[in-house]
């Protein structure tokens, strides 16, 4: 998305594996610059003095974290193909001396950082602007956008029903995996957390529920504060204070469900497909998607079939250190070209009934077994016949950010 630091590249690629928790910023500012910066020295040819100053694009950390009227503000929102883009003006003080011909931009977690950990992004402007003494720079409402990286799956919005349950409703999250992917990179802040009180709320309200009411008390809890945990990419073993849906000013405890990442096959490019992307899945014939990470109890804890995430050259990728095998093909499967990898708990069934991630192709309810977090091509298009056992070798299963 735009173009994001190798190292904070490598950080959310080491997030969304379970290898090391990216903490979402408290607050984004944007650099102006007079020429291109670098990944090594980011504040190279930032402009200084004349008025100069990083605008501030979202704040995280000022909030009643209630309701929408909290202090939490952002300048960015999805736009229809879910990528980001600028909602508000992004306003620069009045020059007070020339700042020369602004060619590049960059996007920091404080406003005089400049070491290369405090850089998420670096980029040039579509054109140079010559901002002189007087002028103010200005980037109008929708003119600044950044595009995720084709891998990332877009995932839905909203589940395909609404809960019945509590516990249910806590973990029985939307995908909207790149909704939630802009939250943990700290462009997105709704539904409004995470707190700086420490407590996740639900907006308590006994006018509206009760504790035998459980459909709209789910109804309820929709969206509110209590759900950003579950909507944030949290780490795979986040576990969270939230306010008691029963008792008003007591807390309980919860955790994050998704702590399992599994691989899929299609026959087919299944691209971003905002509707259904696993309807070009394999099945049948003995297939199964393949468990990749498991980090909680009670059973493969720690589990992941990955070396460390690394960068080299500007590329930042994940390698298989220990093979990954699917079952006996018991028919044709034809010639696998795609993957997905599905994030979701590791359970067969919710209370419910409904089927998650654990299972194939498992219930139109069940939203995480229908989008991938990501997508992309084999290097090798791989046949397979019945009898065969699609394998791949340690090192063979390479995973890029571009």
């Amino acid at each position: 998305m735009g173009i994001l630091t190798d190292d904070r590249e490598l950080k959310l690629l080491k997030h969304m594996f379970g290898q090391e928790d990216l903490a979402i910023p408290n607050y984004l500012y944007m650099g102006l610059h007079v020429g291109a910066p670098t990944e090594a020295s980011p504040t190279t040819n930032e402009i200084s003095g004349g008025g100069y100053s990083r605008v501030l694009l979202v704040d995280n950390f000022s909030a009643s974290y209630q309701s929408s009227s909290s202090g939490m503000s952002t300048v960015f929102e999805l736009t229809t193909n879910d990528n980001l883009t600028n909602a508000s003006a992004i306003d620069f003080a009045e020059a007070t001396a020339d700042w020369g011909t602004v060619t590049h931009y960059s996007i920091w977690d404080s406003q005089s950082g400049s070491t290369v950990s405090n850089c998420l992004m670096i980029g040039a402007l579509s054109s140079g602007v010559v901002v002189n003494d007087g002028d103010q720079f200005r980037i109008a409402v929708g003119q600044f956008d950044l595009t995720f990286p084709s891998k990332l799956g877009r995932g839905t919005t909203t589940s395909t029903t609404i809960p019945t349950q509590f516990d249910q409703f806590l973990f029985y999250d939307a995908t909207e995996w790149r909704r939630q992917v802009a939250r943990r990179l700290g462009f997105l802040n709704k539904p409004w957390g995470p707190p700086t009180g420490g407590v996740y709320k639900w907006l308590f309200d006994t006018s509206a529920v009760d504790s035998n009411d459980t459909l709209q008390l789910a109804q309820a809890m929709h969206m509110k504060n209590t759900y950003w945990p579950q909507v944030s990419l949290s780490p795979f073993s986040d576990t969270y204070t939230t306010e008691d849906y029963s008792t008003v000013g007591s807390t309980t405890g919860k955790g994050v469900n998704d702590d399992s990442l599994y691989l899929a096959l299609y026959t087919s490019d299944p691209g971003t497909n905002f509707t259904l992307v696993s309807s070009g899945e394999l099945s049948g014939g003995g297939y199964a998607r393949q468990r990749l990470i498991r980090k909680t109890s009670p059973d493969f804890a720690g589990l992941s079939v990955f070396g460390t995430a690394t960068t080299s050259g500007g590329v930042t990728s994940i390698v298989n250190d220990t093979a990954i095998a699917f079952p006996e093909a018991t028919s044709n499967w034809g010639t696998v070209s795609h993957w997905g990898i599905y994030r979701g708990q590791s359970s067969t069934t919710w209370d419910g009934g409904s089927y998650t991630v654990a299972e194939y192709r498992s219930g139109t309810d069940a939203a995480k077994a229908s989008y991938p977090i990501m997508v992309g091509a084999l290097t090798t298009a791989r046949t397979v016949n019945s009898g065969d056992i699609l394998r791949f070798g340690i090192g063979d299963f390479v995973i890029k950010l571009d």
